[in-house]
């Protein structure tokens, strides 16, 4: 995958060998479940989620349907909650992430069976189950906890404020930031 900027997008790259073989050329590539695309977009790898989240959803709507709130609540928090690498999402249209938004309230909707005129924020807070929005927040400051603790001598070159200032100055820092605490 070649990765160019918008202003080198007309440019005209040469063809790429590996052991005589031309590698082709793609826009987007699936790396340990995660989309990538040539133009650095997470809106892929955004509509993947929400894939997920309505395929676990049905799933649970289908095989755990007769079951009481409780269990219900505990199976949406074990199967919807977990998104994979959402945290790394930082180049992305408002519509992608309203879709992720839509298909996770949906999913609990289904599940409890609440109608759709009725409050999402209501339903969240009678289930006890943090919102969307919450989850990615979780997400990201676990993330940087993770990051910020980690012994590896290549992460702390990055993480640690004394050995360098990619913490302030990193486009993914400053997101996290921004998300978290609302700097701007």
């Amino acid at each position: 995958m070649i990765v160019r900027s918008r202003e080198d997008s007309k440019l005209v790259y040469p063809d790429f060998y590996l052991t005589g073989i031309k590698l082709k050329e793609t826009k987007e590539y699936k790396y340990l479940g995660h989309y990538l695309s040539a133009d650095l977009s997470d809106d892929r790898d955004i509509y993947r989620q929400c894939q997920q989240l309505y395929g676990q959803a049905n799933m649970l709507v289908r095989k755990f349907g007769a079951c009481s709130a409780a269990v219900k609540i505990k199976l949406f928090k074990a199967y919807c909650t977990p998104m994979y690498t959402a945290h790394l999402w930082r180049h992305y249209r408002r519509s992608s992430l309203h879709r992720l938004n839509v298909a996770y309230n949906d999913g609990l909707r289904m599940l409890l069976r609440v109608p759709r005129w009725s409050s999402a924020s209501q339903m969240f807070v009678n289930s006890g189950v943090p919102t969307c929005p919450a989850v990615l927040r979780r997400l990201m400051y676990s993330c940087m906890q993770r990051l910020t603790v980690s012994m590896n001598s290549i992460i702390q070159t990055l993480t640690n404020p004394a050995l360098s200032s990619v913490r302030y100055f990193s486009s993914t820092w400053t997101h996290w930031r921004v998300s978290l605490y609302r700097i701007t």
